[in-house]
């Protein structure tokens, strides 16, 4: 069984390293070894960072020479790695390395996997490829990169333009979030006012809460709530574990407005004020409810959320 790239960098070791040494091929869009010095133009990690973030993402090693025959192809790698105590040093290169990149590429602590003796180690680097931060340039060069294959290419005017019509085509599916969640907001006050002031013995009947436009635009957005833990639902298929979220949130609603639907339909006074009693005092939708603030607050983080990706 061939040694496979670990999926987590906790998960990487010597052992790792040292197993996938042998495989020529094992370089792809999504991994690659980086020699010990990557500061020469021909070989700047930046471009690798700004290659990877706007791919798929990835892992870089450094620290592991490649040796090329004359037509290019990769004879073997060689651990050189970086002496115990340059760690620091290395963490600043990588750092100035990764502020070479615009917008800065979503890059966690480097990794530092040892030598069984301590001798050397070799920094392992996750890239996260962040879709609505897309296209990545580098600053000096001004050029976009993308992997092709184990390699990284500047990118030509197609590639780039595709990158920037899939960030503004999700740049207006959170414009259509923001603008629906606050419709929603304002309905939702609207509809606690009236539930508040209405009486059953009268005719008038109560709005319900406007979610069609709100429904369409949590689909379209599901990736930009993921991203912020938004979505919520059963945590490990447990029916009794729950996590708050989008589409509990937008239950909470749908139940809502059935009550209203039975409300405006009710025809016997006290049924009316059976449901109206429901909702104020034991759901709390009536206004300055806990009910109505906790959805009015929830809905606020959301538009937050939104606020935020489109200020950037």
């Amino acid at each position: 069984m061939l040694p496979s790239i670990p999926g987590t960098l906790e998960d990487w070791n010597i052992q790792v390293i040292d197993d996938l040494l042998p495989i020529l091929s094992i370089e792809s869009e999504t991994f690659d070894f980086k020699g010990h010095d990557f500061s020469k133009r021909s070989d700047e990690l930046y471009c690798d960072l700004c290659a990877m973030a706007n791919t798929s993402g990835g892992y870089i090693v450094l620290g592991v020479d490649e040796v090329k025959a004359s037509d290019g192809k990769i004879i073997r790698f060689i651990k050189r790695g970086f002496e115990r105590g340059e760690e620091e040093k290395i963490n600043q290169t990588i750092a100035n390395n990764m502020y070479s990149v615009d917008p800065t590429p979503n890059i966690g602590q480097p990794w530092m996997v040892y030598e069984e003796d301590k001798k050397y180690f070799y920094p392992v680097i996750r890239v996260n490829s962040v879709d609505r931060w897309k296209p990545y340039f580098t600053k000096t060069r001004c050029q976009c990169y993308v992997r092709v294959g184990n390699t990284s290419k500047p990118a030509g005017r197609t590639i780039v333009l595709n990158l920037l019509s899939d960030f503004e085509e999700r740049k207006m599916s959170i414009i259509r979030l923001r603008l629906a969640t606050n419709l929603v907001k304002e309905s939702l006050m609207f509809t606690s006012s009236e539930l508040e002031s209405v009486h059953p013995s009268g005719i008038t009947k109560i709005t319900p809460v406007d979610l069609n436009i709100f429904r369409e635009s949590i689909s379209s957005a599901e990736w930009l709530l993921s991203d912020h833990n938004q979505m919520g639902g059963h945590i490990n298929n447990k029916f009794d574990s729950y996590q708050s979220g989008i589409y509990y949130n937008l239950r909470k609603l749908e139940s809502l407005n059935l009550y209203i639907y039975a409300y405006n339909n009710e025809t016997r006074e006290d049924r009316k004020s059976q449901i109206k009693q429901y909702l104020c005092d034991k759901q709390f939708w009536c206004p300055n409810r806990q009910g109505s603030n906790d959805m009015l607050s929830f809905l606020d983080g959301i538009s937050n959320i939104a606020n935020e990706f489109l200020s950037k």
